[in-house]
């Protein structure tokens, strides 16, 4: 893992830049998800990312970490395809954030 916090607002949703200081932060965690849906791609001042709906909640998600997730799983009308739950964790880029499929899965 990594020495950062994560930041996320009242309402527990990931903040995607780094320079909130009254919002909760937390140390960087593994989550696990049962549904990541592929919302689309959008483009900010500094980068493109690609965006998931996971287990219901919007993330964003850099396309180099997308690339990585591409190699390693199967997608079927937007969805991930998946016999178990994957695991996601958080991921930094200068000061934006992000998520990206942990390392600890059971897929290789």
């Amino acid at each position: 893992m990594s020495n950062w916090k994560v930041p996320f607002d009242q309402n527990g949703d990931l903040l995607r830049y780094d320079k909130w200081d009254s919002y909760e932060k937390k140390d960087n965690f593994e989550f696990e998800v049962s549904t990541a849906e592929f919302i689309g791609f959008e483009r900010g001042r500094s980068s493109a990312i690609s965006l998931w709906r996971l287990d219901g909640r919007e993330y964003p998600m850099f396309l180099t970490d997308l690339k990585d997730l591409l190699l390693k799983v199967r997608i079927e009308e937007g969805f991930i395809s998946s016999p178990f739950n994957l695991i996601f964790t958080f991921s930094k880029k200068g000061s934006n954030l992000g998520v990206k499929l942990s390392e600890n899965n059971f897929i290789n």
